[in-house]
């Protein structure tokens, strides 16, 4: 159910009381009495109360009472509803206005029965005689009070002027007065005249239309269900017209449950009639789940897998095997799923064991699957012991693992060491690999320090390294200098190597400075390399210049190669008209070349015209080349149609050759014919020719049928290249 239905029906019932019409008196004036000044409502002058209060304190409210009338608090504690409603009647109509206020606030404050009806009594009478005194009071009035004056007041204005009225609610400061407001007029004018507020609800500002469109149909549906379906229906598909059915549906819901079914069934299917059955559902679920069962199965469209899950958690609650039982003959998909492990959840809350014993009983499934976990993760909670006992009779397995992992992680709160014992003894593999580094994290948060003491403790191999990896990770985030200084005295070993891949990048992101200076320190291998490219990247978005004079004080090799590479990376992704200014200063070489590739492709994934543009004012070379292949490569990818534009304003030669190449190869799978077109337009022969037959080979062992129809048509290719190329699709 939505947030608008969900407020229509809150207001929907609030106003049934307004609305009825039985409770109170038409009002026979708006007019309010003369000489009337507002005051503070609910504080009396010492005289009017009777009380003995000093000058300038709060006085204490008085109490009403009419000449000759039973007590009002003798009225409100009337246990006979009929006799104590003539009591309030009569008392309310004994009341002068200016005594409102008192009586309004003894009637809030009162534990009695009839406390609601006196105050709604109390307030709609103070709205008829004296409506913008009424409303002077609401604004100063504590919240119950504010709304039982601010329904009664709108409900009696909308009756006399409705666009006055509906000027008045707009001008009130809050959100939550202007919806009070709303509600108590529209649902009063619906019930009349509910074209006059829908034409009314036009005019409100975005954040209360849609309400008002709801409210209005609330009230009409009360009144001339046949027009206001009709009218909802006629509306233009969309948010407002779902609205608009949902609040008939909700008013029907209310007024006549049974009905329901059949209007929900003559609408058009869609999301309002899907709210419609989701009611129709909810009405019975509470009351026959099994005839919410029965419901659901006739619905003609699929219905949302909520409908279920609403069906199955009622029908928990009172007999949990039959329940089970139709879950289990349910179609295999989201709906059986949802519906089965709602049930075994609160099956097994109550009656683990019984729980248990039907979970078994199912025929091996993800469901059955999915279940057992519901049943054992509850007694994992409740029952550790008899969680492990069982757990331990399952065969190998991830319903196995599962459970010993959770049964480890609830352990490892209060005793890590007993809970890593638990999974050496019962799990192998990948289940007992990730058990332990969720075990490891969890002591991290505890007690790093003795983590990592029992770490460096175990026996070398996978496991050590693992939980050593997971436990280092942890500790980055949590007290990064410790974790660096550990690391720094750690031993040189394989386990050493492999936990400085998996906390570079977080080293270096949190302490640049000193990543760079360990990583130079390394002796050459993977361990050094990566935490190079760690440092260089995070280096390269802070200050790339800077970045590169690093570098450049690495010895030659892949590790300052990737740094370079990764530098310029950073650097053209947030500033390529300064990375590309740079690039054009650095002397001619390897390095030179790699930062205009790295410029290129980046700068072109965010604005390849610029990208294309800088290339072009490159002077001639295989760097010109492969730059123009980078843009090209990625323009192609983002937009192949301006592509093929600038490519084919570029002039011949060398470089524009190599940027069709990768232009014709990026777009090969997706338009293998227009890739053929472009390669054949490269200006040298025997790169031409083999080019374009790669290209055609590829196309063969992807499509050989289209890709034969194309050889066959070509006027380029030579009889005995076409056969070769033939053969291939054969």
């Amino acid at each position: 159910m939505n947030a608008w239905l969900a407020l229509l029906l809150l207001a929907a019932g609030l106003a049934v009381g307004f609305g009825t019409g039985y409770l109170v008196p038409k009002p026979a004036s708006l007019a309010a009495p003369s000489g009337t000044t507002p005051q503070s409502p609910f504080v009396s002058t010492s005289a009017e109360a009777g009380s003995s209060a000093s000058p300038g304190e709060p006085a204490s409210p008085a109490v009403v009472k009419s000449a000759g009338s039973p007590d009002f608090a003798s009225i409100l504690a009337d246990p006979d509803r009929e006799h104590r409603l003539r009591g309030l009647l009569g008392y309310v109509d004994s009341l002068s206005t200016d005594q409102f206020p008192a009586a309004l606030k003894q009637a809030q404050e009162g534990n009695a029965d009839g406390t609601g009806e006196a105050m709604e009594l109390i307030a709609e009478r103070w709205a008829s005689q004296d409506p913008q005194g009424a409303l002077a009071a609401a604004s100063q009035s504590p919240q119950q009070i504010r709304y039982q004056l601010l329904s009664a007041v709108f409900q009696t204005l909308a009756t006399k002027d409705p666009d006055s009225a509906f000027a008045q609610a707009l001008a009130l400061p809050s959100q939550q007065d202007r919806l009070s407001a709303l509600s108590a007029m529209t649902s009063r004018l619906a019930r009349t005249d509910p074209a006059r507020v829908l034409a009314l609800a036009q005019t409100l500002p975005p954040s209360l239309k849609p309400f008002a469109i709801s409210q209005a149909y609330a009230g009409w549906a009360s009144k001339d269900l046949a027009a206001a379906t009709q009218s909802a229906l006629q509306m233009v598909p969309g948010p407002s017209r779902n609205n608009a059915i949902q609040s008939i549906a909700s008013t029907l819901a209310n007024k006549d449950p049974d009905s329901l079914k059949d209007w929900v069934a003559q609408l058009p299917p869609g999301p309002a009639q899907m709210s419609g059955q989701q009611m129709i559902v909810n009405i019975l679920s509470q009351n026959n789940p099994q005839a919410a069962a029965e419901y659901l199965a006739t619905l003609n469209s699929p219905a949302n897998f909520g409908n279920y899950n609403q069906v199955a958690a009622q029908w928990a609650q009172t007999d949990p095997k039959a329940a089970m039982d139709w879950a289990q003959k349910l179609p295999s998909g989201q709906s059986r799923m949802f519906a089965l492990s709602t049930i075994v959840s609160q099956w097994a809350q109550r009656d683990p064991k019984a729980a248990l014993d039907a979970v078994q009983a199912m025929p091996p499934s993800q469901a059955r699957s999915n279940a057992l976990q519901n049943v054992l993760g509850g007694l994992v909670q409740n029952d550790p012991q008899a969680a492990q006992n069982l757990a331990a009779s399952l065969p190998p397995g991830q319903d196995r693992n599962n459970v010993f992992s959770n049964l480890a992680g609830q352990m490892a709160q209060t005793d890590p060491k007993a809970a890593l014992d638990l999974i050496d003894k019962n799990l192998t593999g990948q289940g007992h690999d990730n058990a332990v580094q969720n075990i490891a994290a969890q002591w991290m948060q505890s007690d790093p320090q003795a983590a990592i003491a029992y770490g460096q403790a175990m026996p070398a191999g996978e496991g050590r390294t693992s939980f050593l990896r997971t436990a280092l990770v942890n500790w980055f985030q949590t007290d990064t200098h410790a974790a660096i200084d550990y690391l720094k005295q750690m031993p040189d070993d394989p386990s050493k190597s492999q936990v400085l891949q998996n906390v570079a990048y977080s080293w270096a992101q949190n302490d640049p400075a000193s990543a760079a200076d360990y990583a130079s320190s390394l002796p050459p291998g993977n361990a050094r390399n990566q935490m190079i490219g760690a440092v260089a990247v995070q280096m390269g978005q802070q200050d790339p210049q800077k970045a590169l004079a690093w570098a450049g004080q690495l010895a030659e090799g892949d590790a300052k190669t990737n740094a370079f590479i990764n530098i310029f990376n950073q650097w053209a992704n947030t500033d390529p008209a300064s990375a590309a200014q740079y690039v054009a200063t650095m002397p001619d070489g390897s390095a030179k070349l790699n930062a205009l590739g790295s410029v290129a492709n980046n700068w072109a994934q965010n604005d390849p015209a610029a990208a294309a543009q800088w290339v072009a004012s490159l002077p001639d070379s295989d760097q010109k080349g492969n730059a123009l292949a980078n843009v090209a490569r990625a323009w192609a990818q983002n937009d192949p149609t301006k592509a093929s534009s600038w490519l084919a304003q570029l002039p011949a030669g060398a470089p524009r050759d190599r940027a069709v190449t990768a232009f014709s190869e990026t777009i090969l799978n997706d338009d293998p014919e227009d890739a053929l077109k472009w390669a054949e337009s490269i200006g040298t022969p025997a790169q031409r020719d083999g080019f374009t037959q790669n290209l055609l080979i590829r196309w063969m062992q992807n499509d050989p049928a289209s890709a034969s129809s194309y050889v066959q048509a070509s006027t380029t290719l030579t009889d005995d290249q076409k056969a070769r190329l033939l053969k291939l699709a054969h």
